[in-house]
């Protein structure tokens, strides 16, 4: 008896060892069947709301027992589970509660697993003999399941534990992608792949409110097959639309056999049992909603909905965000466009100009009489090239559809930008000093939006100068990047302005909209670059511009080395 106790003690140590709830299911039935000399033995767990008994683990059986379902109250291992009482049947044969599982089976031996005071399971042993368990067998296997159903509940909690931290780390690896993107896309792939994570679907998709807002869209949809999928139409007319998109309410299904009906059969990625679906809601209005697919019956507990409800608020702000966003950068092209066209319109007669005279030149040539010698040829070639490069520039400059991003030379997009300015110029007298370094690193940037900066930089130079002025314009190699500063000398910024340069429509022009500054600042900003601005009375104002070179962004110069004269 000694013995026995001591080897419950060790048995004891190896269970409470774990955290592992399916390892310590195993090491209490070694330890039943073992301190008891069972033939066999199973571990069964109650499911209250079915009233049926899960074998868990089992030992002995020549066959797999885990497909045996027995209800609460039947057979032996039913009638403790249902009374909370231990149960000694020394001879199966004359027991009228047994149910057979195997023929051999002479005695057997169940005690309840009761934790604060409900019954959760039941630890059951069998023997092929006839009075193969004795009373203090029973004493045994009682303090065995006393230590077990304490073990049991520490292994649940730690589950719980766990789960509430992967759900934790899931909501935070959401929030970081929300916080680390503006792409819509980017953002609903993300939720999928992570609420199919949080909630372990085998499918989730996610369906938008269409413009025309008669129905739902499928935005996007992550499943174990990864399929693709097309953006599907759901008519806001179906009860399960109505109840979760219009009621704004989560619907919860389980046990479904027959999904034929169902909206979502398509586009679930499986044959599902049971569904979740969470309305999508921003600033009070459905947006679209979350639905969650499970291939077998599950029932989804009310913690589980409310975390959801939880993580599709967070899903619907960042949605929401994103699409502002797209809204944003739509309105801020058409605002760029209409600012180039106005700038154009500045620009106009030094244009006419400009091809005005290569043309008065080719006219001369051809109106002379006689044979084109070939310096004829060779000098209406080159004013015809040069007539098409400005011609070109102003196409470039003035199209809606901005190239991306490419290789470009900072000296070439200057000196383009001043000759598209030359006859402004030269109509107010102003004298263009360049200091343009040779040998610059070239910088990965969208050439229009670039000559976008530098044009709208020098027209506020002319126009601060007025007439008789001078504009400095130089380049260099600083801080693996390329520096532009145009610099004039006419009155300054004033004070009041100073303070909200890049604020839009801030402007001390008598046309013009002051936007230029803003939209400068944010094309730098979205070329990782840095830009500043010193003015002063009477001394005029100096921009000064940093773009990394190369195709990748480089570390930004500090505030001392911007500020810091050349």
């Amino acid at each position: 008896m000694e013995n026995r106790y001591r080897l419950l003690y060790e048995l004891f140590h190896s269970i409470t060892s774990t955290l592992d709830t399916e390892k310590s299911l195993n090491l209490i039935i070694d330890a039943a069947v073992n301190i008891t000399g069972a033939t066999n033995g199973s571990l069964i767990l109650i499911d209250w709301e079915k009233e049926v008994l899960n074998i868990k683990v089992s030992r002995g059986f020549v066959s797999h027992i885990g497909d045996v379902r027995l209800r609460v109250g039947e057979g032996v291992t039913g009638w403790v589970a249902k009374t909370g009482t231990p149960l000694l049947v020394s001879d199966v044969s004359k027991e009228p509660r047994y149910v057979e599982v195997n023929p051999d089976i002479r005695s057997e031996l169940a005690v309840p697993l009761i934790l604060e005071d409900r019954v959760i399971g039941v630890v059951n042993v069998d023997s092929t003999r006839v009075n193969g368990f004795t009373e203090e067998d029973l004493d045994l296997l009682t303090l065995l399941s006393r230590q077990a159903a304490r073990v049991i509940q520490n292994g649940m909690l730690y589950n719980t534990t766990r789960r509430k931290v992967e759900e934790l780390s899931t909501l935070i690896q959401l929030n970081k992608t929300i916080a680390s993107t503006f792409s819509l896309d980017k953002i609903l792939k993300e939720i999928v792949y992570r609420t199919a994570l949080l909630m372990d679907s085998q499918s989730c998709s996610v369906l938008l409110l269409s413009e025309t807002g008669n129905e739902l869209v499928l935005k996007a949809r992550y499943d174990e097959n990864n399929e693709p999928h097309s953006e599907q139409l759901y008519p806001l007319d179906s009860e399960i639309l109505k109840t979760c998109f219009q009621a704004k309410q989560s619907l919860i299904l389980s046990g479904i056999n027959d999904t034929s009906q169902f909206p979502f059969q398509e586009i679930s990625g499986t044959d599902f049992q049971s569904m979740i679906a969470v309305p999508l809601i921003a600033r009070e209005e459905a947006i679209g909603i979350i639905v969650i697919f499970k291939s077998q019956a599950y029932k989804f507990q009310e913690d589980e909905r409310r975390l959801l409800e939880t993580f599709a608020d967070l899903c619907a702000i960042a949605i929401e965000n994103a699409r502002m966003y797209e809204r944003m950068l739509t309105l801020e092209e058409q605002i760029r466009h209409a600012e180039r066209l106005a700038a154009v319109g500045e620009l106009a007669a030094g244009i006419a100009h400009e091809i005005r005279n290569p043309l008065t030149i080719v006219k001369m040539l051809l109106d002379a009489g006689g044979t084109l010698t070939e310096k004829d040829r060779s000098v209406i070639r080159e004013e015809i090239h040069r007539m098409n490069q400005i011609i070109t520039y102003l196409l470039d400059y003035t199209r809606s559809q901005e190239t991306s991003r490419e290789i470009c030379d900072v000296n070439k997009n200057l000196e383009n930008s001043l000759l598209l300015l030359s006859r402004e110029i030269d109509k107010r007298n102003i004298r263009i000093h360049k200091e343009m370094a040779s040998g610059l690193p070239p910088v990965y940037a969208n050439p229009v939006q670039l000559q976008q900066v530098f044009l709208n930089l020098l027209l506020n130079a002319i126009d601060a100068i007025e007439s008789h002025g001078k504009i400095k314009v130089s380049t260099g190699e600083v801080n693996s990047g390329v520096e532009i500063v145009i610099q004039d000398n006419g009155p300054g910024i004033s004070p009041e302005i100073k303070k909200k340069l890049f604020v839009p429509f801030t402007t001390s022009k008598s046309k013009g909209l002051g936007l230029g500054l803003s939209i400068v600042k944010r094309i730098i900003e979205a070329h990782d670059g840095m830009i500043q601005i010193q003015s002063s009375r009477s001394k005029g104002t100096r921009v000064k511009l940093w773009l990394p070179s190369g195709t990748e962004s480089q570390e930004h110069p500090t505030e001392k080395e911007m500020v810091k004269e050349n």
